[in-house]
């Protein structure tokens, strides 16, 4: 059917208040003319979620007249959106929020479903929440996941849907980024080998990333990278337990970055693209730092070679001195 058509055949099942099920084609003409309509309604009537069904039509909708892929529940950070699409022109994608187009209203009929337009927010999701990290042990947690998982047939299909995303979507990243190593691929470690691209040959790159990047497992084969192709020119730790200062006119203890755990550690790094270092090489560490203006203090000179020679992991053990 020519995209103009299915359009129109769209605005008018959508401008309808109420049809009758079971539908048939003869009252309801668009339903011949798009066999996912009717399959929408069939479901509603056999009891399918809202949401649910409007998921289904949806993916139709979107392959059919803007030959788009649909990538379902899809998770942003504080909680999942129902879809993403056009994500494989390189674009980023769009995150769509569905609202159900009808709901059965009793067995004979079904009714539009009444829509608040609003702007997208997920801040809900963190409100309503019944469990919250402080509420339960982790063994508690994971027998209440367990049971959730057999007992709710719709919070299981969410779940092997996220997982099917999560490997799929790592799948194709690790077609362009081959420095994840093993673990959790992080934003911060897709960052780095992302910006490193964008440096010239010769050229520095300098990121503040969490301080996991000296010595997680997951972060080995970007510390091997940083000594093996590159030259890790710097290395520098901050705690956020906060340092003794003045402001305005009052000595008070000032935190680097007063809205986050004290006890979060990050960093930053320096290095020197494709150009690799003498075995020789030692490079400026410095740990433990809580105020900025001592980020410029003396540094321990740390020897690549010795860390390589000690540490299968490539890890930067952390001190205060070169006797550490």
């Amino acid at each position: 059917m020519p995209i103009v058509d299915l359009i129109k055949v769209l605005q008018e099942f959508t401008g309808r208040e109420k049809i009758s099920i079971p539908a048939s084609s003869a009252a309801v003409l668009e339903l011949a003319s798009y066999e996912p309509l009717a399959q929408y309604l069939n479901a509603l009537a056999k009891d399918a979620k809202p949401e649910r069904a409007a998921e289904d039509l949806f993916t139709s909708l979107a392959r059919d007249i803007a030959g788009l892929k649909s990538i379902p529940q899809v998770f942003v950070g504080d909680g999942f959106v129902d879809f993403l699409v056009g994500e494989e022109h390189g674009s980023g994608g769009v995150l769509i929020e569905l609202k159900p187009l009808f709901t059965k209203f009793d067995e004979t009929c079904v009714r539009r479903h009444p829509v608040k337009i609003r702007a997208i927010s997920l801040s809900y999701r963190r409100t309503s929440a019944k469990i919250d990290k402080f509420s339960m042990s982790i063994a508690q947690f994971d027998e209440w996941f367990a049971l959730k998982l057999e007992e709710d047939v719709d919070f299981r299909e969410r779940w092997e849907r996220y997982r099917k995303f999560y490997d799929n979507y790592k799948q194709y990243l690790a077609r362009d980024y081959a420095h994840q190593g093993s673990g959790d691929w992080n934003l911060f470690k897709l960052f780095i080998e992302a910006d490193l691209r964008l440096v010239r040959k010769g050229g520095r790159l300098s990121l503040l990333v969490p301080s996991s990047i000296q010595t997680d497992e997951g972060c080995t084969e970007l510390r091997r990278w940083f000594t093996s192709e590159h030259t890790l020119d710097e290395l520098t730790s901050f705690e956020n337990r906060g340092y003794r200062g003045v402001v305005k006119g009052e000595e008070k203890t000032v935190k680097i970055f007063p809205d986050v755990d004290n006890r979060f550690k990050f960093g930053f790094f320096k290095l020197i693209k494709d150009e690799r270092a003498p075995d020789t090489h030692t490079f400026d560490a410095r740990f433990y730092v809580r105020d900025p203006a001592r980020a410029a203090d003396p540094p321990i000179k740390y020897s690549v070679a010795l860390m390589r020679r000690f540490f299968s992991k490539v890890s930067f053990i952390d001190g205060v001195s070169v006797r550490d």
